[in-house]
């Protein structure tokens, strides 16, 4: 995502702390130069996710779960998330932060 870097630094001083499961996430991926979405992006999917009332997410190409885990953490008690994913090293990964 492109943002200038003083409009992304208010965004993240005025937010709410990143969940720290997130956080090792987003360490795993800067290690392994994996690319995420990022937290502008996980706050936005969150947001469209518990105003929107969703209660079923289907999410292809699922990575390590970093978007997933964004939006599982907005789903209701009795929501779910169903992960696609082909990389058998990203799902153990994925289940592994879930």
């Amino acid at each position: 995502m492109i943002v200038h870097p003083a409009i992304e630094k208010y965004l993240q001083e005025i937010s709410k702390p990143v969940h720290p499961v997130l956080q090792e996430m987003e360490a795993l991926a800067t290690e392994k130069s994996f690319p995420i979405m990022g937290p502008l992006v996980g706050r936005l999917l969150y947001f469209l996710v518990e105003f929107g009332h969703v209660h079923h997410i289907l999410e292809c190409g699922s990575g390590f779960g970093y978007s997933a885990l964004w939006m599982a953490l907005a789903l209701p008690e009795n929501g779910n998330i169903t992960c696609i994913e082909s990389d058998p090293q990203n799902i153990e990964l994925a289940k592994s932060f879930f």
